[in-house]
């Protein structure tokens, strides 16, 4: 299902390639559906009015937002004066519209116990409960209670496409939505969130509620509706957040994945250390405000727990004369270098192991002299995982705190202690005292319980990994109860499923008794790298090279094939029996197509919207230029890799293919 066909239709009438001049037509498209808003509400026109505000909704989330392949409003850069007039003039103007649509609304709310046919009363519930920014198309809409007929006709005329439905208990009746509709009906908040998970392009951006049946007068009942939504809440952001981030990274890991694979075929295997460790206590050390409390009482644990701490803490370790046993990486940028050089000060005899996700920054990975990599368990990590062999230690995480959890519960170590885990502001502060890390953006600010009661202020970021703190802990009680969690942060946000105890305690407990047994010197105990491992990288590398040649051999066949001069119908049939053998060895060089999934999604969309066949033609080309410029580039990097490896490699790409090679795909 599409959005309103009015929005759509507007959204569509101009689409120029320019993201400012994109946005610059959208600002203009809004003000007018915002003038015929006003109109429409001051004749009494309530179907105009609300065609016409429903088209506001959805360009201003557009405006907002951007479709998910557009760039962001902070992308916009050097914009001609002429636009920026335009687009301030729309705004005012929409901004004009808004106080009588939103009085529009309450009264048409106010005038429900009027008799009124059902079907509008449900769409002056609509209108109450959906926001000013709104995509029928990827938003999510939440229905608490089991809706009625009419209330699903009423969203099926808006055009809503995704639906959740709480019901208040199991129940056995189905819930009879459009079958184009995407939804998700159950009485259990984690399935309803882990539907979220699942959802593609277009990402859903914000969650409305709608109380289909009236709300429970119980407390607990009350308490337990709100948790859902929370948790349905952070799910819409985490999968915001999962697209964002690997939309603006995407480049950037693969070149780096790929020119690591040298490195990861040279160093010994994470599974080395699985044995090493188990039953000992392990202390993450996070460089939240609250570090600077506690940050002495660590000495006690040198050498009898396992110390593990981001690269973001290793200056403030530094200081204090603490040296963490692990390092650990998940960041892809350089981290050697202003303005985060977090090696700044620090001497090279200080550093002890590093563990890092297959894509970080080269650099960083030089400094140290033993190094295990993980894989994060993204498209990139499981096509490196098929080159080198050996599986990785997964440790899929959204932040480098998280991984850190999940590398002592791969460890087995008991118990697992949280140092400077704020999840929270300080004031401005999110770091302790290291004016590096410090800065003066003001992010958005959601609202978690405090470590000492009461709440406590947390960035959009910290919001979610504190969820999945809570997730893992969840985890890790259900497979080894027997497992001790402490949060010892002393301060910031309480963490459902850790004892919160001052960190003194934990370690007179469980720390202080033991004996020194260093982990360098079980790690210097552990397994050796595998000499075969550099052999069985060349080779797939080579395949890889192969198969990146293939392709552009494949494409360019193609794109003289879809240019026949009065193509048919039996033309179009070939094209999509090759373009399913195309997309079948992308899956091959998984690596390759993370970058360029977006625009390749985009292309087979845009051929199944084709109406014509010349229309199919124009989307398979872009298909294969989108496929053709990635080879391009994918190929020097996997080129670059094999010479790090030791191995000879051609130096050109494919040459094009002869012009009679073509009449075999046709």
């Amino acid at each position: 299902m599409t959005p309103p066909t009015a929005a759509a239709q507007t959204a569509a009438r101009r689409k120029p390639g320019d993201p400012a001049q994109q946005r610059e037509a959208w600002f203009e498209q809004a003000s007018e559906a915002a003038y015929r808003a006003v109109l429409a509400i001051t004749q009494n026109q309530e179907t105009v009015a609300r065609r016409a505000i429903d088209e506001l909704r959805f360009l201003k989330s557009l405006i907002n937002t951007g479709e998910p392949h557009q760039a962001g409003p902070q992308e916009l850069v050097n914009v001609a004066p002429v636009s920026l007039q335009r687009m301030r003039l729309a705004f005012e103007a929409i901004r004009d519209s808004d106080a009588v649509i939103r009085a529009w609304v309450q009264q048409n709310l106010a005038e429900q116990a009027l008799p009124l046919p059902d079907v509008l009363v449900w769409q002056r519930r609509i209108d109450h409960a959906l926001p000013e920014l709104w995509n029928f198309e990827s938003d999510l809409l939440l229905l608490r209670g089991s809706p009625p007929a009419e209330l699903l006709d009423a969203l099926r005329q808006r055009g809503q496409r995704r639906l959740l439905v709480l019901l208040p208990e199991p129940a056995l009746e189905t819930v009879a939505l459009q079958p184009t509709s995407e939804q998700c009906v159950s009485h259990d908040g984690a399935v309803l969130a882990a539907f979220v998970s699942t959802l593609n392009r277009p990402y859903p951006k914000t969650l409305a509620c709608l109380q289909v049946q009236a709300a429970p007068e119980a407390s607990d009942s009350e308490s337990a509706q709100a948790e859902v939504e929370q948790r349905i809440h952070k799910a819409v952001m985490n999968n915001w957040m999962d697209h964002n981030t690997r939309r603006h990274f995407a480049q950037c890991w693969v070149q780096q994945g790929v020119a690591n694979i040298p490195a990861i075929a040279h160093h010994a295997n994470l599974h080395a250390l699985d044995a090493c460790f188990r039953g000992r206590p392990a202390i993450l050390i996070a460089p939240g405000p609250s570090l600077d409390k506690n940050i002495e009482q660590l000495r006690q644990a040198q050498d009898k727990a396992v110390l593990i701490a981001p690269l973001q803490s290793l200056r403030r370790l530094y200081k204090a004369g603490i040296r963490p046993d692990f390092v650990t990486v998940l960041d892809a940028t350089d981290l050697t270098t202003d303005p985060f050089d977090f090696f700044n000060d620090v001497p090279d005899d200080f550093l002890t192991t590093l563990v890092v996700a297959v894509n970080c920054h080269p650099n960083v990975i030089r400094r140290f002299e033993r190094v295990y990599f993980f894989s994060g368990g993204g498209p990139l990590d499981r096509w490196v995982q098929e080159i080198v062999p050996e599986p990785l230690v997964n440790l899929e995480a959204a932040s480098v705190a998280l991984s850190g959890l999940l590398l002592a519960q791969q460890w087995g170590c008991n118990p697992i202690v949280l140092v400077g885990h704020d999840l929270a502001l300080a004031g401005s502060r999110r770091y302790a005292e290291d004016a590096q890390l410090n800065n003066l953006n003001a992010p958005q600010l959601l609202t978690l319980p405090g470590y000492f009661g009461g709440t406590v202020q947390s960035p959009s970021d910290y919001f979610l990994f504190h969820n999945q703190f809570e997730q893992i802990a969840a985890h890790i009680a259900n497979v080894s109860p027997q497992t001790r969690l402490y949060n010892c942060t002393e301060g910031g946000a309480f963490v459902k499923g850790f004892e919160h105890e001052p960190l003194q305690r934990v370690l007179d407990d469980h720390v202080v008794g033991l004996s020194l047994s260093p982990a360098t010197d079980r790690v210097a105990g552990a397994q050796a790298p595998n000499p075969g491992r550099l052999d069985v990288a060349r080779t797939r590398l080579q395949r890889t090279l192969e198969t990146l040649d293939d392709l552009q051999r494949q494409v360019r066949q193609l794109q003289r094939l879809s240019q026949q001069p009065r193509p048919k119908a039996a033309l179009l049939r070939r094209l999509s029996e090759h373009e399913q053998v195309l997309r079948t060895q992308l899956k091959r060089v998984q690596g390759f197509s993370t970058v360029y999934q977006d625009a390749i999604d985009q292309a087979v969309q845009s051929a199944t919207k084709a109406k014509t066949l010349q229309d199919n033609l124009v989307a398979s080309r872009e298909l294969y230029q989108v496929i053709s410029d990635g080879c391009e580039n994918f190929r020097p990097l996997v080129c670059e890799a094999l010479a790090a490896l030791g191995s000879p490699v051609p130096l050109t790409a494919v040459e094009p293919v002869a012009s009679q090679d073509v009449s075999a795909v046709a």
